[in-house]
């Protein structure tokens, strides 16, 4: 595994992220990193999401890295009306893998 995120927000810019067994950059529950300018080789997917739940605004982006995948069910916890989650187009969901608002 490449870089590893868990309910981070960190900026990454202007790296190689390169021949990781599984994912380049792997976000977990609120992980909306502003990922600019890196080149992602030789990995098996360039950014992967893990199933768990959103209870914050953010975005994923693709930062030009490809596959993009969606690994689990992710669940938006909106109930304060406040929690939006912005998906650029080419992301893909994983077989039988739900998005889901509460």
């Amino acid at each position: 595994m490449g870089i590893c995120l868990v309910a981070s927000s960190p900026v990454i810019q202007s790296n190689v992220i390169s021949d990781n067994t599984g994912y380049g950059l792997y976000l977990e529950n609120n992980s909306f990193p502003a990922n600019t300018g890196n080149t992602y080789s030789g990995n098996e997917y360039g950014i992967a999401v893990a199933a768990g739940e959103i209870t914050i605004s953010g975005a994923w982006s693709r930062d030009g890295a490809e596959p993009y995948v969606v690994l689990g069910d992710v669940s938006i916890d909106n109930w304060q009306g406040d929690a939006v989650l912005t998906i650029p187009a080419g992301w893909r969901f994983g077989s039988r893998v739900m998005l889901a608002c509460s």
